[in-house]
């Protein structure tokens, strides 16, 4: 660094106008340009900086590249468990129908084809649409009807006209799925209340239904509502609130709200 301050103090005078600027000739060395040394600094922390910078921007990219793999690896086994799930309780539901009704069991497996088929075909992708979706849910509650007993009281509150907009897939059965399994007494009277909004992109979804204490606390389940619940803050941070628990009425209900994407 010595000889090339040596040699450009030989060749220009430009850096005694800037030394004279910066008040260095008081101690100016022919062998050790000031200014030279001042520029090599700064040039020196501006390629570090950079350098750095990359490094920074490399190392958050791969985290965030780690962190989409996690989320869709979650979310391929949340989906995995959802459907056998799903399927192991329907088949149960239309396996003790044949005993009572041949007729509506058959009218059961129909409808269960055709959810099937929207299972194959139109959840394949990462969303389907709110219209497709509910015409699920609306077949799903149609079999459980077939299946429920005179003491329990269905009621549906599902607008004919909806916007649609795309969701992820099979949000919105589990919460209906866990009344049916925890909120039906074989010899009490039980009661389910389905309920959907729609407010322009806003969607409100309410399911209460009757809570018995005895009972819920032997059955087994639950990894319908544990797993809707990780599947919304992987896919929905920030945009949904769902609060479940036994209201001032002695039901259980299940709220949620969710802004769904245009």
């Amino acid at each position: 660094m010595q000889l090339i301050a040596y040699l450009y103090s030989s060749q220009t005078d430009v850096h005694t106008k800037v030394s004279q600027v910066l008040g260095f000739t008081k101690y100016r060395n022919p062998y050790f340009d000031n200014y030279v040394f001042m520029l090599t600094l700064l040039v020196l922390g501006i390629s570090t900086s950079w350098a750095m910078l990359q490094y920074w921007q490399k190392a958050a990219q791969h985290k965030q590249k780690l962190e989409q793999d996690k989320t869709m690896a979650e979310l391929a086994m949340l989906k995995a468990q959802i459907n056998p799930h799903f399927f192991f309780n329907s088949l149960n539901s239309i396996y003790s129908l044949t005993y009572s009704n041949i007729e509506d069991s058959r009218n059961a497996l129909h409808t269960l084809s055709r959810m099937m088929r929207y299972l194959l075909y139109s959840t394949e992708g990462e969303r389907t649409t709110l219209l497709k979706e509910v015409e699920f849910l609306k077949d799903f509650i149609a079999l459980m009807k077939l299946r429920a007993n005179r003491k329990l009281n269905i009621i549906t509150e599902i607008p004919e006209k909806l916007n649609d907009y795309p969701i992820v897939p099979m949000l919105l059965l589990p919460l209906v799925e866990n009344a049916f399994k925890h909120g039906v007494h074989a010899t009490e009277k039980s009661e389910i209340i389905i309920q959907l909004k729609q407010n322009h992109t806003n969607l409100t979804f309410e399911v209460l239904n009757t809570y018995f204490e005895k009972t819920s606390n032997t059955e087994p389940g639950g990894i319908g509502l544990t797993n809707t619940k990780r599947r919304l803050q992987l896919i929905y941070p920030h945009k949904h609130a769902i609060n479940c628990g036994v209201n001032k009425d002695g039901k259980y209900e299940v709220e949620l709200q969710i802004t769904l994407e245009q």
